[in-house]
């Protein structure tokens, strides 16, 4: 695609979303940034959707345990992805944060790292069509966790970018369209994997599956790539040591903040059931794609719906908000 139709396209869509009648919101962005901003909310509109669907083609929560089961792999390993993604994107945020703030563009950062996140992707497919048992499972799970470091650095990299690149009062919105385009895609593949793809015994779905997980973080990186991101400021940055001093201060001077960070860890529990659910609910349905695609389809409706209504209850009480989630994931484990 041409820079002149990019840019067309991406003032249109920015002309539905945003009144733009009204001052625009630059006051927290340069005016070539300000100038530039339609342009890059479509690229970072369009680089999230992409993302956002290949996360779900090769989710560690359900794409991946249905994988995994089906190539013999053991359940333990199936157990220990969510922990893996999770502590994989987190942790390595300590040691990059301070790193990231040293450059005075950071869209390479994120580039760089959906490259190694296609990779990764690209070897899994190569895994699960040449490997079986534990053997595969342990690639698998290696590459998942090589996925979940470069996972970690890009989301650094990309607040930065965001903050830089989009005016406040837009940036809501902009996450809102990647989630729910994602969402809509993962949908469409749920529907197609549920009416056309329904033999079972190939691995050939499965390689397509996260082969085009695989190819779509190349496209989000091409595209992310294309941002135009002025040079910013370079000092601040803090030494993974200083992270952890000041985050175990304000752990222990601000009540209120540590109630929250043990709710949040004890909700966490959550994300570690999911794969078991996804292996329990294979006795009911059999191993076959077109019930993995229900789950897919499922997983899509809930990426578009939830995320308005859960931004929403939480705009109004972010408390009320994980008090209610946390009391439907009880209901839902009895």
């Amino acid at each position: 695609m041409s820079e002149r139709q990019t840019k067309r396209i991406s003032d249109r869509m920015y002309e539905m979303l945003f009144d733009e009648t009204e001052e625009r919101a630059c006051r927290d962005i340069s005016e070539t940034e300000c100038r530039e901003a339609p342009r890059n909310f479509g690229l970072n509109a369009a680089n999230g959707a992409a993302t956002k669907f290949a996360e779900q083609l090769a989710s560690p929560d359900l794409t991946i345990p249905w994988m995994l089961s089906a190539i013999g792999a053991p359940v333990a390993i199936t157990g220990m992805l969510v922990p893996l993604r999770r502590a994989g994107s987190l942790l390595p945020q300590l040691a990059a944060a301070g790193r990231i703030r040293a450059l005075p563009v950071r869209k390479n950062v994120w580039v760089a790292a959906a490259t190694v996140q296609a990779a990764s992707l690209a070897l899994v497919a190569v895994a699960v069509a040449t490997l079986s048992g534990l053997v595969a499972g342990v690639a698998v799970a290696t590459l998942l966790a090589t996925f979940s470091v470069a996972s970690g650095v890009a989301s650094v990299a990309y607040k930065d970018v965001l903050a830089k690149t989009v005016p406040r009062g837009r940036r809501g919105r902009l996450l809102a369209v990647r989630s729910t385009t994602g969402g809509a895609l993962t949908l469409a593949a749920g529907l197609v994997l549920f009416l056309v793809v329904r033999e079972t015994g190939s691995r050939v779905p499965y390689v397509v599956l996260v082969a085009g997980a695989s190819l779509l973080f190349g496209v989000a990186a091409a595209l992310f790539a294309r941002i135009r991101e002025e040079p910013g400021a370079t000092s601040g940055g803090r030494t993974p040591l200083q992270e952890l001093s000041e985050a175990w201060d304000l752990l222990r001077r601000d009540r209120p903040f540590r109630r929250f960070v043990a709710a949040r860890a004890l909700l966490l529990t959550v994300l570690l059931l999911q794969p078991f659910y996804v292996l329990l609910s294979k006795r009911f349905t059999g191993d076959t794609f077109g019930a993995l695609g229900s789950f897919v389809i499922a997983a899509g409706i809930g990426r578009m719906v939830g995320g308005p209504v859960w931004g929403g209850l939480a705009d109004r009480a972010a408390h009320r908000a994980m008090v209610l989630g946390g009391a439907l994931a009880v209901v839902a484990a009895g």
